[in-house]
């Protein structure tokens, strides 16, 4: 009757939601995720690349996607990366000096492998 069939469909709902939210919860499991922040000790910083995820990250690699005249007083390793492995809540610090007039944020492209996906890219934007 339409009762019965009520019920189905609001039970067949709540499974597809329930299977939804599994299948979102295993992939976490599967994911680096990276995150990047200033660290400050008195007057030395590094430029910490932090992986929050659950995964290794791997073949981590970094571009500074800031324009290069606007970083003229930021003084930091041409190169940065790439890193082979930054495994769960893990890090890797870059020291970075900062002179007067310096900009207020840094845009930092990051992209790594994990065992959800190749080549995941974040885009971060990183007070200073």
């Amino acid at each position: 009757d339409l009762h019965d069939k009520k019920l189905k469909s609001q039970e067949r709902d709540m499974n597809e939601k329930l299977l939804r939210q599994m299948r979102k919860s295993e992939d976490k499991e599967l994911q680096a995720e990276i995150k990047a922040r200033l660290i400050s000790n008195g007057r030395t910083y590094k430029l910490r690349f932090m992986n929050t995820g659950l995964s290794d990250a791997r073949e981590v690699r970094v571009e500074i996607q800031t324009p290069k005249e606007e970083l003229a007083s930021v003084l930091l390793d041409e190169d940065l990366g790439p890193y082979p492995l930054i495994n769960p809540h893990s890090y890797i610090d870059e020291r970075i000096a900062l002179c007067e007039g310096h900009p207020k944020v840094i845009c930092i492209k990051v992209t790594w492998n994990d065992e959800f996906q190749m080549n995941r890219t974040s885009l971060l934007s990183v007070p200073l």
